[in-house]
């Protein structure tokens, strides 16, 4: 696939720690990121295997990756995230409803 060049706008002192950080890992700051957004992306996978959700019939991207964020700022454990993966899935499913004519 063909490489674009894209401008967005961020905090400076971010822009310098992502450089910073790039150059550690000795990428350029466009492999930094698409590897961070591999990573989350693996995160969401992970996060539809743990709650035993098939993406495919329940769109729960947003729901996850807000869980996985606010995980990370409140640093809670990897075990309560998984908890709360678990009963994101519960809640999609508990809305599930197969219509089944009875009389």
């Amino acid at each position: 696939m063909e490489n674009k060049t894209f401008q967005f706008v961020m905090d400076e002192k971010a822009h310098r720690h992502l450089k910073r950080r790039s150059k550690e890992m000795g990428a350029t700051i466009g492999v930094f990121i698409e590897s961070m957004m591999a990573a989350l992306e693996l995160r969401v996978k992970r996060a539809y295997d743990v709650a035993g959700i098939d993406p495919a019939i329940h769109d729960l991207d947003e729901k996850f990756i807000r869980a996985i964020f606010e995980a990370d700022k409140a640093g809670v454990s990897d075990a309560a995230l998984m908890e709360d993966l678990k009963d994101i899935g519960q809640g999609a499913m508990d809305t599930e409803w197969t219509p089944e004519i009875k009389l």
